[in-house]
């Protein structure tokens, strides 16, 4: 029988095993840990990915109210200037309303009617911005319609005189008076004949003593001028 001598200064003990299986444990958390990390990536990409679509709708959905504010302002815009225009038509109309004169009206026709001519409506209107007078007016004869119309055309308060209707009263049956119905539209203009000033002619005494002065002026530089002595 032979004789082993040991010198270690611990027992021998099989550490494979121990070592095997923090290898393998070890192993299989990197691995986990990698598959981990490989599903993380991935749904973070999916995250990332969702967030980007909903961030682009979003950025689109803030375009489309940018627009619709735009768009919504353009029409605010448009609209204010449609009301101020309509406002300024109103107050325009009104001033033209206001400024028609009935009684300058009245001064034209009287001297320019025809004596054969009555009158029998007057409706002032206005139209496009203008005013027009609707004249309703009978005649004895066609003829003395016709010189109406010429006096009015050739009146300074009218603009343009535009028959509407002709009626002869004798074809509306008995117990019309004879004669000739006609409408007429007038554009007012409202004519206002300016008078020229003229120069008043000085009074014959201021005359006299203007001449009178200019004279003695005359006289007084005769006398501030030098003479010149002429030697033989």
């Amino acid at each position: 029988m032979s004789n082993r001598f040991n010198f270690a200064q611990r027992p021998f003990a099989n550490e494979r095993l121990p070592r095997l299986v923090f290898v393998a444990a070890a192993t299989l958390v990197i691995g986990l840990t990698l598959v981990h990390g490989f599903f993380l990536a991935r749904y973070l990409v999916r995250e990332r990915e969702e967030l980007d679509v909903q961030v682009a709708e979003l950025r689109d959905e803030l375009a489309g109210t940018a627009s619709r504010i735009a768009s919504a302002e353009v029409n605010v815009a448009q609209g204010q200037t449609a009301l101020g225009n309509e406002r300024t038509a109103f107050l325009a109309r009104i001033y033209r309303l206001k400024s028609f004169s009935w009684t300058g009206l009245f001064n034209e026709l009287e001297a320019i009617t025809p004596r054969a001519v009555r009158i029998t409506s007057i409706a002032p209107n206005e139209v496009d911005g203008e005013i027009s007078v609707t004249l309703t007016l009978v005649g004895r004869t066609l003829q003395n319609v016709l010189e109406m119309v010429s006096a009015l055309e050739a009146s300074s308060f009218f603009a343009t005189v535009f028959p509407l209707d002709e009626v002869d009263l004798a074809d509306l049956g008995a117990g019309t008076a004879s004669g000739i119905a006609a409408t007429l539209r007038l554009r007012y203009v409202d004519f206002e004949p300016t008078t020229t000033e003229q120069e008043p002619e000085p009074e014959p005494g201021l005359q006299d003593a203007t001449t009178h002065d200019a004279a003695v002026l005359d006289v007084i530089e005769d006398d501030r001028r030098p003479k010149v002595e002429r030697n033989p």
